[in-house]
């Protein structure tokens, strides 16, 4: 039996399936993704409907290993965590991360199982459509981890003028449509034409593709996608509005401090205090934003304990990360329950937000179980809770400020539910859980600026191991951190009114498209389904 008839080997899809990291940060090479993802449309025109599934799961895993390997690393360096676990957990984390992939396999296998839709191009569509879906559920279905959708591989191309228009589910769409076209013009320019058969010879011989009209076709896509991108991008959804505001970020270099010593953590937050206090008497900032989670206690003590840090320096605004104590539920056993939250605080400043995404199997747990007992091993911190939906944003001068909180930026509905008079917005994070994989530090920087590009506002990143960054509007870092050390950080950035067409309609572009893939492909069933049995039995001699 043939190669082509086999299907592409498992080693190389896995080696293809790695090398779309590199479209990812630091590297940010999109061709490499672009090639790697053409060679699995490649692959499964050609294999037997059998193993499209498998290939498509394993191109996904060598995209998942290669992309998130940190998850293992920081696992690996637990101190309390048996090695087997951490390798287990990686594992798991890895395989479930590779099923939108294998649901890719998996659809091309069935239609070719069924010979339906015989066209390529709506089988294409109905492929890509489904993939984009996938990727969708990742921000949502078991627990969510929207890492991996490859809408970061486009910045700094012409695809992120989209942004604002669709979200980066939408560059990471016509990313994949580009890749797909890549396949199909290898496909159209190296089949080769059989000859007529000679044992038949009123069949009629196979017709060469319409190289042609394939090629305008192709041409036009990236036309399209390449060109109005690059036009989108001078399009200016939202609007400037208030005062200029001169910010400053604290990144004080600090590990992870869950399992910390109290005197460790005083050290780092003096070292945060004087970086704030250099920032206001140096640089004259308006606005400070520290990292997350640097202090410990419940609310009115913070407040009070800002109050006191503050008198002689006189911030006009100040945004600290902190985990806050929470009184336990009336009628429980007291225990510990805290939310991972920023607090506000200075002239004309106020607000509170607590965090949302809780990260999975590290600050929330599903259900009950053996859970506690892992959590242990995990260096997990179950006692912290989820903040509510809806939140209104903070105040910072007068200004209204949306918030996020580390993992949150990942997703895309982050910042959805905000006015149209929010200025503009902060991320705080803690990514020393990764200390040793400088790669996931540089690829969250990515994440939130798309998450600017989006809304189309300014954003302000404060990471305590850094990259920490001051956004604009169009997700191009105006001041910037390297990692690992301690630093500090200001630029004035301009505050921004208004709604991006994603801001008020989310993703409805995608179920617009699902849609109408649905509604040209349904007849083409009908037809072959209903019809065309009709028409071979009245045709057939009595």
């Amino acid at each position: 039996m043939s190669h082509c008839r086999q299907g592409m080997p498992g080693w190389v899809l896995l080696i293809c399936g790695a090398a779309t990291a590199l479209g990812f940060a630091p590297l940010g090479w999109w061709p490499m993704w672009v090639g790697a993802v053409a060679v699995l449309f490649q692959a499964l025109a050609h294999a037997p409907w059998q193993r499209q599934l498998w290939m498509g799961w394993v191109f996904g895993l060598g995209a998942a290993v290669a992309t998130t390997h940190w998850i293992g690393i920081a696992l690996w360096h637990q101190p309390d965590m048996p090695k087997g676990v951490g390798v287990g957990a990686s594992a798991i984390a890895w395989l479930y991360s590779a099923w939108p992939w294998g649901l890719l396999g998996m659809l091309g296998g069935v239609m070719t199982r069924w010979t339906w839709p015989r066209q390529g191009l709506p089988r294409l569509g109905l492929q890509l459509t489904a993939l984009t879906s996938a990727w969708w559920s990742q921000a949502w279905w078991l627990s969510g981890f929207p890492w991996l959708v490859p809408a970061a591989v486009w910045l700094d191309t012409p695809l992120q003028g989209w942004a604002p228009l669709g979200g980066g589910l939408l560059m990471a769409t016509l990313g994949l449509w580009l890749a797909a076209s890549v396949a199909l013009a290898w496909q159209t320019w190296h089949r080769p034409v059989e000859p007529p058969n000679a044992l038949a010879p009123d069949t009629t011989p196979p017709q060469p593709r319409p190289r042609l009209r394939v090629s305008i076709g192709i041409g036009l896509l990236w036309l399209v996608a390449w060109g109005g991108g690059a036009v989108l991008q001078t399009v200016s959804w939202t609007h400037e509005a208030g005062p200029a505001v001169r910010v400053g970020v604290v990144q004080v270099g600090m590990p992870n401090l869950t399992r910390s010593d109290l005197a460790q953590e005083q050290a780092y937050q003096n070292m945060a205090w004087r970086i704030t206090g250099t920032l206001i008497q140096r640089h004259q900032v308006d606005v400070i934003v520290w990292p997350e989670a640097l202090v410990t206690s419940s609310e009115p003590v913070l407040r009070d304990w800002l109050a006191r840090h503050t008198t002689g320096q006189q911030p006009r605004a100040l945004v600290i990360g902190a985990t806050v104590d929470i009184a336990p539920p009336q009628g429980h056993a007291p225990s510990r329950m805290v939310t991972n939250s920023l607090l506000a605080h200075g002239v004309n400043t106020q607000g509170r937000y607590d965090k949302r995404q809780l990260v999975p199997l590290t600050e929330r747990w599903p259900g009950s179980g053996p859970w506690p007992v892992l959590a242990a091993w995990a260096n997990a911190q179950p006692w912290i809770q989820a903040g509510a939906d809806l939140q209104p944003p903070l105040t910072l001068l007068g200004q209204l400020v949306g918030a996020s909180i580390c993992y949150e930026d990942a997703f895309p509905n982050t910042y959805q539910d905000l006015p149209a008079s929010v200025g503009w917005l902060i991320n705080s994070s803690n990514d020393a859980w990764f200390a040793r994989t400088p790669v996931m530090p540089q690829q969250h920087l990515a994440l939130s600026r798309v998450r600017a590009l989006e809304q189309q506002k300014p954003l302000v990143r404060a990471a305590n191991i850094g990259p920490s960054a001051v956004l604009d509007a169009w997700g191009q870092a105006m001041a910037y951190t390297d990692t690992d050390q301690t630093d500090m950080l200001h630029a004035t950035l301009h505050p921004r009114h208004g709604h991006t067409p994603y801001a008020r309609w989310g993703h409805a572009w995608l179920w617009t498209g699902l849609l109408w893939v649905l509604a040209a492909m349904v007849p083409s069933a009908w037809v072959r389904r209903v019809l065309q049995p009709k028409s071979r039995t009245s045709s057939a001699p009595s």
